[in-house]
């Protein structure tokens, strides 16, 4: 299905999610970046936090830092407390701080 839809978010951020979880990091790694490119809204917040694992579990820190900053700086939270944004940015937040420490 990738082949077909190669800028479809789902198929992207799963094949992505899977390699990470096998610890294939150059097999996550682009096409959690694709994720990332394609994704919008909430799914771009999911594929920043994914992305931003392989990072760290590749040992590039700085970069997850960097992505992490820029996605939570961009994202506009919704008024309502209880809509889905505010829990992804909330574990945005709570990824990068595990990334200062």
């Amino acid at each position: 299905l990738e082949a077909t839809f190669p800028k479809e978010f789902t198929f992207l951020f799963s094949h992505a999610s899977a390699a990470l979880s096998s610890h294939f990091l150059d097999e996550a790694k682009p096409h959690a970046e694709a994720a990332f490119k394609y994704g919008y809204g909430d799914n771009r917040l999911r594929a920043t936090a994914l992305l931003a694992k392989i990072l760290i579990a590749d040992g590039k820190k700085e970069s997850a830092k960097t992505l992490l900053q820029s996605t939570i700086t961009e994202t506009v939270l919704p008024k309502d407390p209880f809509v889905r944004t505010h829990r992804y940015v909330k574990a945005l937040n709570e990824l990068l701080s595990t990334v200062l420490q």
